[in-house]
């Protein structure tokens, strides 16, 4: 007994020794993880991401350790890991620190934890620094904003941001009279600005008012800008009816009168009625399927009285033969605005208008161009079903009268395409001669003075172009009898500009060209956007409409949030390829949107594209268009 006791003395005393030596028998094979990163101190800017190595360390422990970072984590932040769990085998995964603009510049501490099955959790804490990235500029779209009494506007705010700010930016007004209400479309806000929406009671005194809008964010001084809020008393208006093609109705359409916002109006019977003042904008969203187009614009009450159903499809389909076709020859066939072609005896028409109409019909060798040798013109049709035989070789037919054309005014390397419609008083758009003025010069057919009447006139479409460049000029003369014709294009268009003013909800682009004193009347942008499903936006703004041609056209997607019925799903969306068409015209306003000519009278206008796609072209092959010469009036009617 006395040898075991002393044995025990001996184990007791061993262990002693090993504890003071620092080791625990009792906990040598216990299992246990434990955490830690290649910083303590974690900096991210806003937009930006931050990486730190988190290393896993294990004792005796072969199961996946699963990490997560404690919340609530402050606002804008997100914190995820490239791997997690992180599996037996792996000492190291990633975390990336993730800040919006949303996120605050102030100091806070992430806390990481760790656990696994059967071991004690463990934490990391690590300090979180959050930088302000870049800085901005606050300042207004415009400088000014008229309502009326009893009405109201919309300004745009501008926040430029530099060196890739993305901070959250809270806007404010002050200073606004009793009876003037304010609204941001979006306070806080990440994007380039927002709009500002002010109505004024009928109550408010007219006058000019200073308002004071201030931009806040943390980590940035505060902007101020000064908007003059001018109002007005609300100003006379006038009946307006503006028809639209049955077959060809907007899906939504507003107008904007002076000193008032947006206003949403529903069609009756095809037209759309409404109360104009003088100088009016109106919008309105075709929609085809998938496909989208906006129009908008910016005109006089007198100027968009322009707008007609004059060409509309009707529902009639007439069936017609055509006599004294040779070898080579076709016969281009028109009533209204709706053509065919045929090198055959036999001919339809779709889609004639109920109206009596006068019918066109040219026969000559039609390849792309066309040179005409016999027409035939018959009055005042009002057919159900059958055209009378069109026989070219009969009394109803002439030859055309050839004159000379000659062009001056185009730049070297310019293709020159011309177009002659003869535009007879019922409104049939009949293509004479489509051709080429190589070098300038053409043999220029027309029809004779003696086969016309009252009304009648002819519409010759001139456009020079370089072949693979962005610029071209042309000319749209009105004549009635055949002469020699000298016709003087303009200079080419000045480089236009367009920018991005605000993304969110939807795309607006800004639209900038330098006036010319050949192009006074208008400034047209048109963007489009998508492949398979399009969508096109187009801006159009006269000199009647600003009070003068401006110094430079400047034109925006307006800001149509509010507005019932709207949907931003028609619009453009930030960030995607837009190809743009600018030009700018010379011409009698009215005449721009569709009211009829005088013959001496003429459209000159020059245009730039940012794309070689034959979409974006305001010209187009030499041949026999169904509609009119491609003005503003082609993309009324589509």
């Amino acid at each position: 007994m006395r040898g075991i006791a002393g044995s025990s003395n001996v184990v007791a005393i061993a262990l002693l020794g090993l504890a003071a030596a620092g080791c625990d028998l009792f906990t040598a094979d216990k299992k246990s993880i434990a955490i830690s990163a290649d910083t303590p101190e974690v900096t991210v800017g806003q937009g930006t991401t931050a990486n730190v190595v988190i290393t896993v360390t294990r004792n005796n422990f072969d199961q996946p350790v699963t990490l997560v970072v404690e919340g609530p984590l402050p606002t804008g932040l997100t914190a995820t890991f490239t791997l997690n769990p992180v599996p037996n085998g792996t000492a190291t995964t990633t975390l990336r620190v993730t800040a919006s603009g949303l996120a605050n510049p102030s100091p806070s501490t992430l806390t990481i934890r760790a656990t696994g099955d059967g071991v004690t959790e463990q934490t990391l804490n690590l300090d979180l620094t959050v930088n302000v990235t870049g800085s901005y500029e606050l300042s207004l779209l415009n400088s000014s904003l008229t309502v009326a009494q009893g009405g109201g506007g919309s300004a745009t705010v501008l926040l430029t941001r530099s060196n890739l700010n993305v901070s959250s930016i809270s806007l404010d007004v002050s200073g606004a009279p009793a009876g003037v209400t304010t609204t941001f479309s979006q306070s806080p806000t990440t994007d380039r600005g927002g709009g500002l929406t002010i109505t004024a009671s009928s109550a408010v005194a007219t006058g000019t008012y200073p308002l004071f809008i201030t931009s806040t964010t943390p980590g940035i001084a505060n902007r101020n800008a000064t908007l003059s809020l001018v109002v007005i008393a609300a100003p006379n208006t006038t009946p307006v009816s503006l028809p639209f093609c049955s077959t060809d109705m907007p899906a939504w359409f507003a107008f904007q009168n002076e000193g008032f916002a947006w206003q949403r109006v529903t069609a009756t019977d095809n037209t759309f009625n409404f109360s104009a003042t003088s100088k009016v904008a109106v919008a309105y969203t075709f929609v085809d399927g998938g496909d989208t187009q906006m129009n908008v614009f910016l005109a006089t009450r007198n100027e968009l009285s322009g707008i007609t159903d004059r060409d509309c499809d009707g529902t009639k389909t007439l069936a017609g033969t055509v006599a004294g076709l040779t070898s080579g020859q076709s016969a281009y066939v028109v009533m209204g605005a709706n053509g065919t072609t045929t090198s055959s005896t036999n001919y339809t028409l779709q889609g004639v208008a109920e109206r009596p109409l006068d019918l066109v019909a040219t026969r000559g060798a039609i390849s792309g161009t066309l040179v005409p040798d016999k027409m035939i013109v018959l009055r005042s049709l009002a057919l159900s079903s059958t055209i009378p035989v069109l026989d070219f070789t009969a009394a109803e037919s002439f030859a055309p009268v050839s004159t000379t054309l000659s062009v001056t005014g185009f730049n070297t390397g310019d293709a020159i395409d011309f177009v002659n419609n003869f535009v007879s008083a019922t409104s049939t758009f009949g293509t004479v001669h489509a051709a080429q003025a190589a070098g300038g010069s053409s043999i220029l057919f027309s029809v004779p003075a003696e086969q016309q009447v009252s009304g009648d006139t002819h519409e010759l479409f001139i456009d020079a172009y370089q072949p693979s460049g962005p610029t071209g000029t042309s000319k749209v003369a009105y004549f009635q009898t055949p002469t020699d014709r000298t016709e003087a294009l303009g200079p080419v268009l000045s480089n236009p500009a367009v920018s991005v003013v605000i993304t969110t909800p939807y795309a607006r682009l800004r639209g900038q060209l330098a006036s010319q004193a050949d192009y006074p009347s208008a400034a047209r942008f048109v963007f489009f956007q998508g492949t398979e499903s399009v969508k096109v936006v187009l801006l159009v703004g006269t000199a009647d409409y600003f009070g003068a041609a401006p110094g430079t056209w400047d034109l925006v997607i307006p800001d149509f949030t509010g507005t019932t019925g709207f949907s931003s799903t028609w619009m453009l969306t930030a960030g995607q390829t837009t190809p743009f068409h600018a030009t700018a015209y010379a011409s009698r306003g009215d005449l721009l949107f569709g009211a009829l000519p005088v013959p001496g009278e003429s459209i000159k206008f020059a245009y730039w594209v940012s794309s070689a796609s034959a979409l974006l072209r305001e010209r187009r092959a030499p041949g026999m268009g169904a509609r009119r010469a491609p003005l503003i009036t082609q993309y009324l009617r589509r």
